[in-house]
């Protein structure tokens, strides 16, 4: 259900709230980082960030960073919570692809609370994760961790991918890199740019290390 406090804030403030927490999650969030996530100029992070500071949503010092205060954690984890609600729905029932869903979910998930967020979690009949493999509840335990972690030679499964992108989704689901989906690690180039290659369904292939690192896994890891 909304609280009285949640149903006044509008939904710029809302997206600002769920960006600090995709940015940074607990931690702190820089204000270029803020401004490259939303497309928007640093000046306008910053009058927000006063804005929500003055909320009590966020700890905030001018020229510094921002993070989430204790009640700007319970709201992140409602919104996020819908938003990925709001990525099933649109997957599940209304038959969108897995690279179309992000960006339709962020309208989707200010009009999803109350009944209508009960119902939904009926009618999707106890989903665990959103379509890209993350848990609903953003406050779960999360023991996946990036790919190239993962000891060469060794087979892992894929959990979520952490770049919501269609294009690296459309990319990743041409190969098979999908939530669920088995795979091994062949080689990991040097370098920190080097890339990784992974085999899939009988087939190599090499992923840039970029990609790679948002490709969350669970299996045998580097020591």
């Amino acid at each position: 259900m909304a609280t009285a406090t949640e149903t006044k804030l509008t939904e710029g403030i809302q997206e600002y709230i769920e960006a600090i927490w995709r940015v940074a999650g607990i931690g702190p969030a820089a204000t270029k980082a803020l401004a490259d996530h939303l497309k928007v100029a640093p000046a306008s992070v910053t009058g927000m960030l006063k804005r929500l500071a003055a909320l009590g949503l966020v700890q905030y010092r001018p020229y510094g960073r921002a993070s989430l205060s204790a009640k700007g954690r319970r709201l992140a984890t409602v919104l996020i919570r819908r938003h990925r609600l709001s990525e099933r729905l649109l997957t599940d029932i209304l038959g969108l692809p897995w690279d179309k869903v992000h960006t339709e979910a962020c309208r989707f998930e200010h009009l999803i609370e109350g009944e209508v967020e009960e119902r939904l979690i009926v009618r999707l009949g106890g989903v665990a994760t959103c379509p890209h493999g993350h848990p609903l509840n953003p406050s779960d335990l999360d023991k996946s961790y990036p790919l190239p972690q993962a000891k060469t030679a060794a087979a892992v499964r894929v959990i979520a991918i952490a770049d919501e992108s269609a294009e690296v989704l459309r990319y990743l689901a041409e190969l098979g890199i999908i939530p669920g989906a088995r795979l091994k690690i062949i080689k990991k180039e040097p370098f920190a740019d080097g890339p990784v290659i992974i085999e899939i369904a009988g087939k190599s292939h090499a992923l840039g290390r970029q990609v790679a690192e948002k490709i969350r896994v669970a299996g045998r890891k580097e020591a």
